[in-house]
């Protein structure tokens, strides 16, 4: 599993750690412990990974170092990985609040999204079908596929651009 879970708080670091001792997984020293003190070295720039090159084993370090180190694995929220939504946000108070018996549905990332009523209400109908695809997250944030679509778009308009660069590029190394 290529995991990188971004906690800012040490509430969300100590319940992301404790989830994955509770999935089998441990530090990559050997302990078996959430070690909450390890949250002070980086505090909001906190990060936990578990990574195939370090055998799948717990490690931290700064968001700053995974996103340097580690381009290609996307950081998830500390909310994404517990499969909660934020607290005191307006999107979990009227979640909660209004959930319909029967929801409409929709898959996103493996884990599914409920938009009821209330929901409808609170979101414009383009953030519900950003939603609905997939291309956004229950935090209203972009999901890896939502990053994958925006890429695309931000590619075909800078294209010529991008190009000329790549011609500059390749006359300097002449």
């Amino acid at each position: 599993m290529n995991k990188i879970i971004y906690t800012p708080t040490k509430d969300k670091y100590i319940k992301v750690v404790q989830k994955l001792l509770d999935m089998g997984y441990i530090w990559i020293s050997g302990d078996k412990e959430v070690c909450e003190s390890q949250w002070e070295f980086y505090k909001e720039e906190t990060c936990v990974s578990v990574l195939e090159e370090n055998n799948n084993r717990i490690a931290y370090a700064s968001k700053g170092y995974f996103q340097q180190e580690c381009p290609n694995i996307p950081i998830i929220s500390a909310n994404e990985f517990l499969g909660d939504m934020p607290p005191y946000s307006t999107f979990e108070y009227y979640h909660k609040l209004y959930q319909t018996p029967e929801p409409e549905q929709h898959k996103g990332e493996g884990k599914t999204m409920n938009l009821n009523t209330m929901m409808k209400k609170l979101l414009d109908k383009n953030t519900q079908k950003l939603v609905k695809a997939g291309y956004i997250n229950g935090d209203l944030e972009l999901t890896r596929e939502g990053n994958e679509a925006l890429t695309a778009i931000l590619f075909e308009q800078n294209k010529e651009e991008l190009v000329k660069l790549a011609e500059e590029k390749l006359k300097e190394e002449i």
